[in-house]
């Protein structure tokens, strides 16, 4: 079995059995908390993306996000993160600024390095669209990062689609089929 067909079928039992999510949850005090874990369902649902894995997705986004805030939590890395975040850009549903601005606020690590582009990655028309339809406690904050109309945006469409070009040229070491594994194997 190869390593993308393993990952798959773990994604699969998830598919069928939402409980086992449990088995992703972080943890605490305990050494990677399972970030491998969650970076495996990850990989699979980057591979195999289908639209109804939006709850699995937002899940472990959250489990990462957990994972980041937890000031003692030294072990994983930080682009585990960033995939899962970038893999929730994917199902473009606007609702996700909210999980996007609590992460690009963890921190001053996190206010640098989580891309202000995940805000509008829905794209930019669409993101004030529905920022004008919701009233949100952080809806000032994030009209004050991306600016308070379309027509002052700090980012236009075509910014949105190279960010997007560019993060997955960088996420490609998990695309299948793995064209490297002694890199992939190094990175995971």
């Amino acid at each position: 079995m190869t390593i993308e067909n393993k990952f798959q079928t773990e994604l699969n039992a998830v598919r069928q059995n939402s409980n086992l999510l449990e088995n992703y949850r972080f943890e605490k005090g305990v050494g990677y908390s399972k970030h491998f874990d969650r970076l495996r369902l990850n990989i699979a649902m980057y591979n195999d993306f289908q639209q109804n894995d939006y709850y699995i997705a937002t899940f472990l986004f959250q489990q990462e996000l957990l994972w980041r805030k937890d000031e003692n939590e030294q072990e994983g890395d930080v682009d585990n993160l960033y995939f899962s975040a970038f893999l929730l850009t994917r199902f473009e549903n606007p609702e996700i600024i909210w999980a996007f601005i609590e992460a690009k606020n963890i921190d001053f690590d996190s206010s640098i390095g989580f891309d202000g582009e995940h805000l509008v990655s829905t794209g930019v028309r669409q993101t004030y669209n529905y920022l004008n339809t919701v009233d949100h406690p952080l809806k000032n904050e994030i009209l004050e990062y991306i600016g308070y109309s379309i027509d002052i945006c700090e980012y236009s469409e075509e910014d949105i689609k190279q960010w997007k070009d560019f993060k997955k040229s960088y996420f490609s070491i998990y695309q299948s089929p793995l064209n490297d594994k002694i890199d992939f194997y190094f990175n995971k």
